[in-house]
C-alpha cells in the first residue's frame, strides 16, 4: 500500500498492489473492519480513500465482489497517524513574487516527517519541522494578482492535507520610488520619508539601510512611510540602497539610494561676532559642506539659510537677536530634523552696535597719516576694530568703551577739501550708521601752517619769527624790517616806530641803538645819526621837534610847545637840545 503513512481523519488516497483483483461491483478495500469503495485500476492496482480511523497500526484487505465476497488472505499493515491540527501562521502575508518564509503551528504526530505545505493549489516541501511547527517557503501565486489562499499541511508527501487550515494573502511587491531627504549624517538620526507603493501597516514595516541596518517604520499611507537612519559603521560618505518591506522579510527591490555623510565641521568663522540688529554675513570654514538648499546655520536655535562657496566654505546671515554670547552650528539639512547631522557649536557674540559722534582733530593731510581720536559708544577691546574714512578703511585701536584711535588712510580724491563720513566696526564687517560725522582731507596746508616731506608733519604750526601762507610745504623767515612774535602767523609784522630789524627771522624788533634816530616803519637799520648839537639815547623815535618853533622865539613859546608836546605824543623820546636860542643861554638847562 502507498503510501502506507495515513491520516487517521481519513480521505487519504492509497494505492494498493496486490494480484487477481476483479473488477466487480462490491470491489472495495477493508482498514481492520472499516469498509471504503475501490477503485478498479487493473488486477493488480486498486485505489482507495481511507476512512477516519484510529491511529495505530490496521491490517488493509482487498474484498472482491460477488457472491461470497471474497477476501485476500494476505493483508498488508499501514501506520495510521493523528491527523495534523493548524492552530496558527505567523506571518500571513507576503508578495505575489513568493519566496515568503512561513512558519505554521499546530499539533503534529510524531512520524511526520515527509511534509508537504499546500498554499492554494500549489504544494511546496517543508525544510523544518520542529515542536510545534513547520517551515516552508511561499510559492509564486500563478495568477499574479493579490488573492488570499488557504495554507494547509500533510505529513505524508501530500496525500492527504489537514482539514484545518490557515491563511496566507498574495499581495503586490512593495516599491519605492522616492526618499525625502536622500541623505543623512553617519551618525543616523535621519527622518526619511520614503515614498512608493503598496505599503502596508503592518507591525513588522521596516527599512533597511544597506544590507545589514533595519530600523522600524512608521505607517503612514499605502503610498507613504517614515523611517529614521540607523548609526552607519563608519565615519566616511557612504551610498547604501533604501529598501522597505511590510512583512519583515520581503523587502522592496527598488535600488533607491540613501547618502550617509560626515556631519560638517567647523574650523573657523570670521567675524565671531555681529551687531545685535542683525544682519551680518558670517564665513565658515571646515570640512564636508554638501551644495543643497538644505544647507542652513543655526544662531542659537534659529536657523538661517547657508549659501554654499565650496566643500571647505559657506556663509550665513545673522539674525537679530539680544546681546550675548549664542551657540552657532552647521546645519547639513534644515529640513530633515537630524540633529547628528549638525556640526559642534562654536561660539557667536552679539553685541549692541557702536556709534560715533565726534574725531579729534576734524581735519588733516589727504596724504593720511594723521592720528585720529574716535568719540561715540559701545566701543569694546577686539582685534577686529576697525576705522572706515569714506571708502577706506584701516585699522583701530582701542582706548575706552568711548574713544578709539585710528590712524586716516591716504585719499583717493584730488579735491582740495574732501568731507568723508567716518564710522567704526567691532567685526571687521558692520560698520556703524553715518551720524553725520566727517572728516576733512586738506590737499594742502591751513594759512599760518605748512605741510613738510611726511603726512605726520601737515599742518605744522609756522614758529615765531616765521610766517606760512595756505598749502605752503615749509615756513618762511620774516624779512628785516618785519617781525613775528607769535606761532601759526601767515604773515610777519612791520617792524615799529623807535625799533630796527636787522636780521631774518626775528621774533620781536630790536630798540633803536643809541645816538641814533629810528623814525619810520619797516626799518632793518636807523633811519638816521642824532643831529649834530644834540644827543639821543636808545629808541628815538623822531628829531625834528624844533621845526614847531621859531629860534627867535622867547622862552614863553618854548614852554608852551613843550607842554604841547608831552600832551599830544607822551613819552616819545626825542633827541635832547644841548643849546637852544642866543649862545650861552639857559634854555638846555630849563628842559632838561
Amino acid at each position: 500500500i502507498e503510501p502506507n503513512l495515513i491520516g487517521s481523519n481519513g480521505r487519504t488516497s492509497v494505492r494498493v498492489v496486490g494480484d487477481r483483483f476483479v473488477n466487480s461491483g462490491g470491489l472495495a478495500c477493508r482498514f481492520d473492519s472499516a469498509m471504503v469503495p475501490a477503485r478498479f485500476i487493473s488486477s493488480q492496482v486498486l485505489q482507495c480513500r481511507t476512512p477516519r480511523i484510529l491511529p495505530g497500526i490496521v491490517m488493509v484487505n482487498v474484498v472482491n465482489g460477488g457472491p461470497g465476497q471474497l477476501v485476500s488472505k494476505k493483508g498488508v499493515t499501514v501506520t495510521v497517524l493523528a491527523d495534523v491540527s493548524l492552530s496558527s501562521i505567523e506571518l500571513d502575508f507576503g508578495p505575489l513574487r513568493g519566496g515568503t518564509l512561513v512558519d505554521i503551528g499546530g499539533t503534529f504526530p510524531p512520524k511526520c516527517e515527509a511534509v508537504v505545505c499546500k498554499f492554494g493549489s500549489t504544494t511546496v516541501h517543508a525544510f523544518d519541522v520542529s515542536g510545534g511547527a513547520v517551515s516552508c517557503i511561499s510559492p509564486p501565486l500563478a495568477s499574479r494578482s493579490p488573492e488570499t489562499v488557504k495554507v494547509q499541511v500533510s505529513c505524508n508527501e501530500g496525500q492527504h492535507f489537514s482539514e484545518s487550515f490557515a491563511t496566507f494573502s498574495y499581495s503586490s511587491p512593495v516599491q519605492v520610488t522616492a526618499l525625502v531627504p536622500s541623505h543623512g549624517g553617519v551618525e543616523g538620526g535621519t527622518q526619511v520619508l520614503v515614498q512608493g507603493n503598496y505599503f502596508q501597516d503592518s507591525s513588522r514595516l521596516a527599512c533597511m539601510f544597506g544590507s545589514e541596518s533595519i530600523t522600524k517604520a512608521t505607517f503612514i499611507s499605502r503610498n507613504q512611510v517614515l523611517c529614521v537612519s540607523p548609526p552607519w559603521k563608519s565615519f566616511v560618505s557612504a551610498s547604501v540602497n533604501l529598501e522597505v518591506t511590510s512583512n519583515g522579510q520581503d523587502y522592496s527591490q527598488s535600488l533607491q539610494k540613501f547618502e550617509y555623510r560626515p556631519k560638517p565641521v567647523i574650523d573657523s568663522i570670521w567675524p565671531n561676532g555681529g551687531p545685535t540688529i542683525g544682519s551680518t554675513e558670517v564665513f565658515i570654514t571646515g570640512l564636508y559642506y554638501q551644495d543643497e538648499v538644505q544647507l542652513a546655520c543655526s544662531f542659537d536655535g534659529i536657523t538661517t539659510e547657508g549659501t554654499y562657496i565650496d566643500n571647505r566654505t559657506l556663509s550665513c546671515h545673522s539674525p537679530p537677536h539680544l546681546p550675548g554670547i549664542v551657540l552657532f552650528r552647521v546645519i547639513g539639512d534644515v529640513y530633515a530634523g537630524d540633529t547628528s547631522y549638525q556640526s559642534d557649536p562654536m561660539e557667536f557674540l552679539y553685541y549692541n552696535p557702536p556709534s560715533i559722534a565726534s574725531t579729534t582733530p576734524r581735519r588733516g593731510s589727504a596724504l593720511g597719516g594723521t592720528p585720529i581720536i574716535l568719540t561715540g559708544t559701545n566701543l569694546f577691546n577686539t582685534t577686529a576694530l576697525r576705522c572706515r574714512f569714506g571708502k577706506n578703511e584701516v585699522r583701530g585701536m582701542f582706548i575706552s568703551d568711548r574713544n578709539a584711535l585710528c590712524i586716516s588712510p591716504p585719499s583717493n580724491d584730488n579735491s582740495a577739501i574732501l568731507a568723508v563720513p567716518v564710522t567704526v566696526s567691532l567685526n571687521g564687517e558692520d560698520f556703524s550708521p553715518e551720524n553725520g560725522v566727517a572728516y576733512e582731507y586738506h590737499s594742502g596746508s591751513l594759512a599760518g601752517h605748512y605741510s613738510g616731506p611726511s603726512s605726520i608733519e601737515w599742518n605744522t604750526p609756522a614758529p615765531n619769527g616765521t610766517y606760512a601762507e595756505a598749502g605752503s610745504v615749509n615756513f618762511t623767515l620774516c624779512d628785516p624790517g618785519g617781525f613775528q612774535p607769535k606761532t601759526g602767523q601767515s604773515s610777519c609784522l612791520t617792524c615799529p616806530i623807535g625799533f630796527t630789524c636787522p636780521d631774518f627771522g626775528l621774533s620781536k624788533p630790536v630798540l633803536c641803538p643809541a645816538g641814533e634816530v629810528c623814525d619810520r616803519t619797516g626799518l632793518s637799520a636807523p633811519s638816521a645819526l642824532c643831529p649834530r648839537g644834540h644827543w639821543c639815547g636808545a629808541g628815538v623815535k623822531t628829531y625834528e621837534y624844533n621845526t614847531l618853533m621859531d629860534k627867535n622865539e622867547d622862552k614863553g613859546i618854548l614852554q608852551a610847545v613843550h607842554r604841547l608836546w608831552k600832551k599830544s605824543i607822551g613819552n616819545v623820546k626825542m633827541p635832547v637840545p644841548m643849546a637852544v636860542g642866543p649862545a650861552g643861554g639857559t634854555l638846555t638847562s630849563w628842559y632838561r
